[in-house]
């Protein structure tokens, strides 16, 4: 057997370790090269694309940078709001049997006097082809909403026909067939035809006056959130309009007189409105906030969210939203607390949260984490959008056409809101 000691088998072993670790060396170099597909530009319409901010393989949502991330993928959206896709996927389980499919006649069944518009998606681009009556303010607020999902999706949205309601009540749009099929802030318990899609207040809340948006709304709700939950105010707020004290007759007795209550009645419905979604005021003041239901959807709720606060609310809830489902009455995510229909064990419950104060906060606190840190942010907003357009287009039974007899169905949504912008130059 030959020894190591020969020159020759010395200087041979030499040059094959240096050979080795220049081909490795060679490996690293080449690997250094490949752009990671995280990494990557999202390739948008035309071959255009943006560089989207680096999402590491092993990604975990931050509130802190991603709340405004409006370009996250598919993959990265069921992650970070596993759960919030719920009502979408329950209504693409409903409408997956080819029997059950969205016909293009249940859109035709869809009809209203106001708040009804009709829309499509193709080739990644937003039409609308008709609206009920004049074109409303919620109706411009919701195709912006659809736009921008839409226009900052990294992946390819597909062709969709769609009609969607602003209306508060789910009701006014399907008089005309048991069979029309349409998109709606809220619906009841039992309405299993409308499909749930998000509220209307991202940009601004047109019926409440010159208010912030809803984001804006956020941001204030965190800053006036450096107060100590002991500073404050041991109380339950609610602010009425004259026009809701019909509708509430057991929430007003049940805390009428109660040193506990900061319960009062503005003059009209925009005042309320207003008071509500103006969080720099006293709403996110109060450790305790209530929220009795109206006969219409109102979308109060969504903003006293906002809020490390308690918020009480009904055991039976009139309307469901696409957020409902993520309310939690009890356990170690408990993010509000139950009180009965008629309100009569209010008194009781502000009682117990008083002598028990850190179960109000610790309530209080996972109610803002779970709304103002996730399912509130544009991140959350956009994701839904298009986790709804790709639901529909699963539950669709028919190609989008996009001439009828040789011209063009709907107007490209920048022509739209175009059009309809006063002022000259």
């Amino acid at each position: 057997m030959r020894s190591f000691e020969s020159p020759r088998l010395r200087r041979t072993a030499v040059f094959a370790i240096v050979i080795s670790v220049l081909f490795l060396l060679h490996l690293c170099d080449d690997y250094a090269n490949i752009t990671p597909l995280y990494w990557q530009s999202a390739q948008l319409k035309g071959g255009r694309s943006w560089d989207i901010a680096p999402i590491e393989p092993y990604w975990e949502w931050n509130y802190t940078t991603d709340a405004n991330n409006l370009l996250l993928t598919h993959t990265h959206c069921e992650q970070a709001f596993h759960g919030l896709f719920k009502p979408i996927d329950q209504s693409v389980r409903r409408h997956r049997a080819p029997y059950n499919k969205v016909k293009l006649s249940d859109l035709d069944q869809v009809s209203g006097t106001k708040g009804v518009v009709r829309a499509m998606i193709y080739d990644q681009q937003l039409y609308v082809i008709s609206t009920a009556g004049s074109i409303s303010k919620r109706s411009l607020e919701v195709l912006a909403q659809i736009n921008r999902a839409l226009v900052t999706s990294p992946e390819e949205v597909a062709n969709i026909e769609f009609t969607f309601t602003t209306e508060e009540r789910s009701s006014h749009y399907s008089r005309s067939s048991a069979s029309a099929k349409t998109w709606a802030f809220a619906r009841a318990p039992t309405d299993h035809k409308t499909w749930l899609m998000p509220d209307y207040t991202s940009f601004s809340w047109p019926e409440a006056g010159p208010i912030e948006s809803f984001h804006d709304a956020r941001r204030r709700a965190e800053a006036i959130d450096t107060i100590d939950w002991e500073q404050k105010k041991p109380h339950l707020h609610w602010r009425g309009s004259t026009s809701s004290i019909s509708q509430h007759p057991d929430f007003l007795s049940s805390t009428a007189n109660a040193p506990w209550a900061d319960v009062q009645i503005t003059s009209s419905p925009q005042h309320q409105h207003h008071h509500e979604t103006n969080l720099s005021s006293s709403p996110c003041e109060s450790k305790y906030l209530a929220h009795p239901e109206t006969s219409s959807y109102n979308n109060h709720l969504k903003y006293l969210q906002l809020c490390t606060s308690v918020l009480l609310l009904p055991s039976s809830l009139k309307w469901t939203t696409s957020h409902t489902h993520l309310l939690q009455p009890t356990g170690p995510e408990q993010n509000y607390l139950e009180v009965s229909d008629d309100w009569s064990d209010v008194r009781a419950k502000i009682r117990h949260l008083q002598s028990w104060d850190t179960l109000g906060e610790r309530i209080a606190r996972n109610g803002a984490r779970a709304w103002r840190e996730r399912w509130a942010t544009p991140a959350a907003e956009v994701c839904e959008w298009r986790r709804l357009m790709r639901g529909w287009r699963e539950g669709m039974g028919f190609e989008v056409e996009f001439y009828d007899e040789g011209r063009e169905r709907g107007v490209l949504w920048e022509r739209f809101v175009l059009e309809r912008v006063g002022g000259e130059g």
